[in-house]
């Protein structure tokens, strides 16, 4: 069996979709000196960090707190995961527009870029399928181990683009998208399994 540790960081490094986000970012700051770049990815990727741990450790609260079930939100989520997978697939999902004068790093690039409604639907059902214990903190490190990967993708983008071209990255985004899309079926699948039992 696959530990937890892996399939999560997996699971999560697509449904981040880093290809997509590299895009973004490129887009984002594309008049910005190397320096500039890294000062946005730094403070993009605290702002992602601090609000994965928040969704992972408040996901049960916040549930219980709506009297949302944990399998009626796989379903919700797992519908908006879809629709992510599918508009990577469709390239219909563009960057947001970013003001050369505003720091770009907290909004739009960590929220909604990164983590967006997708990647808080699964942040919230992880939190609330490993409310405790090793299995909760082996999925935290797992998805600090995603993020940190799109981090040295986002500061190697540069390089990343050279080596693809804008072509390329949308090949990628668009393989990514098909795998979030599975990941999105399954998710549902299971809230509907177990609603039904």
């Amino acid at each position: 069996m696959v530990p937890l540790l892996t399939v999560t960081y997996l699971k999560m490094l697509f449904i981040l979709a880093p290809f997509f986000v590299v895009s973004a970012f490129l887009s984002l700051t594309r008049d910005d000196d190397a320096g500039r770049r890294r000062s946005i990815v730094v403070k993009a990727a605290l702002a992602v960090l601090v609000s994965s741990w928040c969704l992972l450790i408040f996901g049960l609260g916040v549930l219980r707190a709506f009297g949302v079930t944990l399998d009626a939100f796989r379903v919700g989520a797992g519908a908006i995961l879809f629709l992510a997978g599918l508009s990577l697939v469709r390239d219909a999902r563009v960057a947001p527009a970013g003001d050369p004068a505003d720091n770009v790093a907290i909004v739009p690039l960590a929220i909604p870029v990164i983590v967006g409604p997708s990647v808080t639907g699964a942040l919230l059902i992880l939190g609330a399928e490993h409310p405790a214990g090793w299995d909760k903190l082996t999925v935290g490190l797992a998805v600090t181990a995603a993020e940190a990967t799109l981090v040295v993708m986002l500061l190697l983008a540069s390089r990343i683009e050279r080596r693809l071209g804008r072509q390329g990255l949308l090949v990628l985004s668009k393989v990514s998208g098909l795998m979030i899309a599975s990941l999105a079926a399954e998710m549902m699948t299971t809230g509907f399994k177990h609603l039904m039992t």
